[in-house]
């Protein structure tokens, strides 16, 4: 089969105003070529626990950025796969060349976006990036202090995470990262993180890398961006490597990180795999090659589900600002310069839904539809309860875990690779598992009603 190819080949990232040369070959033979220009707001690195930014670290960061322009700028047509290239200057391209070390990425992009990755590595000559030279003053970091570095996207499970985290002292000090290619996102990730309780606030930092482009004549672009969670983590370990970390703490639940099919038409890459346990592994095992060393993606709530991970917002001032973050996957923005707002009808948010009515929380987020129209209950809700109805068949019988494995079969090799990694008894794994999907089912049993009743009852809108 004959697939689309594109080629980006990065002039040296700076901080702005670095050129992306895309070539385009389509299918039917036409060629188009292109210019857009990237930047690497990393300033913000320079509040670290190192010295100077590790030269290794800052290739993990062009590379993040590479990925998601070629991502943003690349065109799937009919879900069909492209071969995709990418020719990228880096400061260690004998590390990036090896065989391993490429193959373990291309297996890994292709695994995120089911496309045909490439890559050419060639010497960095020109000059380094402010975050790479300037040193630290030695007063700005504790070496006794423990630090847990975690994503921070401004959503919930990372609000409700971080959260219990807190309450559970599992660190001295947290390090959010957050970044990603939309001004909107940064407010909402620094309004999120400046709003944290005092308690709290004292002992979390912000620390953001916003990544800036223009590519104001082209066409068309991407919006199903499938290596956007590739390129989190990528960052987001740059991050902890930054502040001498040898692990990066995602904070996600266990229902919505594995993210089974609702029904059997669903298939392939409608399931985002951002921070799937197998991911997670995946990448622990690229950036180790990398580095010459063990590092980690830790999920800490891979077994919760997402209402378990509400049980800490006890405090009416926590759940506050809990419902000003962000979950949807079908985002409002169509009135600007108004704060970006969630449809309240799709499975993320219903999901969120749920999990505020499972520990007793009255949602007071301003979804644009509180109440939706019956075929649209059938297709996300409906979706919900049919999946709710699937686990339940499934794990009501001697052998549940034979049972749900038979049906997903990822589950297995889910297991088998978080027993090796967090060097669990697999037996142990495999109970933790099904215990969370048994407890999911009896979450919804106890508010299906609430939540289908919530779906059928206009209110008018509360602006938290």
């Amino acid at each position: 089969m004959s697939l689309s190819s594109y080629m980006y080949t990065f002039d040296d990232i700076i901080e702005r105003g670095s050129l992306v040369h895309a070539t385009v070959h389509h299918k039917g033979g036409m060629t188009e070529r292109h210019k857009v220009s990237v930047g690497a707001s990393d300033t913000n690195f320079l509040f670290r626990r190192v010295a100077e930014l590790p030269s290794t670290a800052a290739d993990f960061i062009d590379l993040g950025i590479a990925v998601v322009v070629a991502d943003r700028l690349t065109i799937r047509h009919n879900h069909e796969p492209c071969r995709i290239h990418i020719e990228l200057s880096m400061r260690h391209p004998e590390v990036f060349q090896r065989a391993n070390v490429v193959d373990s990425l291309q297996k890994l992009l292709n695994w995120y976006t089911r496309d045909l990755w490439s890559f050419s590595f060639r010497e960095r000559r020109g000059k380094r990036r402010l975050s790479e030279i300037q040193s630290v003053l030695p007063f700005l970091a504790d070496p006794d202090k423990t630090v847990e570095v975690t994503l921070w996207s401004g959503g919930l499970d990372a609000f409700a995470g971080l959260h219990t985290r807190f309450t559970q002292q599992t660190a001295d000090q947290y390090v959010l990262f957050g970044t990603g290619m939309n001004s909107q996102v940064h407010r909402l990730q620094s309004r999120t993180a400046t709003k944290l309780p005092d308690e709290l606030a004292r002992v979390a930092e912000l620390i953001r890398l916003p990544i800036l482009w223009a590519a104001p004549k082209l066409p068309e672009r991407n919006k199903a961006q499938r290596a956007r969670g590739f390129v989190f983590l990528i960052l987001g370990a740059a991050c902890a490597i930054a502040h001498d970390q040898d692990q990066l703490v995602v904070y996600e639940n266990g229902v919505g990180a594995i993210n089974l099919p609702y029904r059997d038409s669903e298939i392939g890459l409608d399931h985002a795999r951002s921070v799937h346990p197998l991911s997670l592994v995946r990448m622990s095992n690229f950036v180790s090659e990398v580095l010459g060393k063990k590092f980690k993606f830790v999920n800490p709530f891979l077994f919760h589900t997402k209402a378990q991970m509400c049980e800490s917002l006890t405090d009416p001032n926590v759940q506050r600002l809990a419902f000003t973050t962000i979950t949807c996957d079908s985002l409002d923005r169509t009135v600007r310069h108004r704060p970006i707002r969630q449809c309240g009808k799709c499975s993320s948010c219903l999901l969120r839904r749920q999990a505020f009515a499972v520990v007793g929380i009255h949602d007071q987020t301003p979804y644009v539809h509180h109440a939706i129209s019956r075929s649209e209950r059938y297709l996300h809700f409906g979706a919900m309860l049919d999946q709710v109805e699937t686990l339940r068949s499934l794990i009501q019988v001697a052998s549940p875990w034979r049972s749900i494995t038979r049906k997903y079969g990822k589950l297995q090799s889910i297991a088998d690779h978080v027993a090796v990694e967090q060097n669990i008894e697999l037996g142990t794994v495999e109970q933790q598992l099904l215990q969370m999907y048994t407890r999911y089912v009896g979450e919804w049993d106890s508010v299906r009603t609430e939540i289908g009743h919530q779906l059928t009852k206009k209110r008018p809108l509360t602006v938290v």
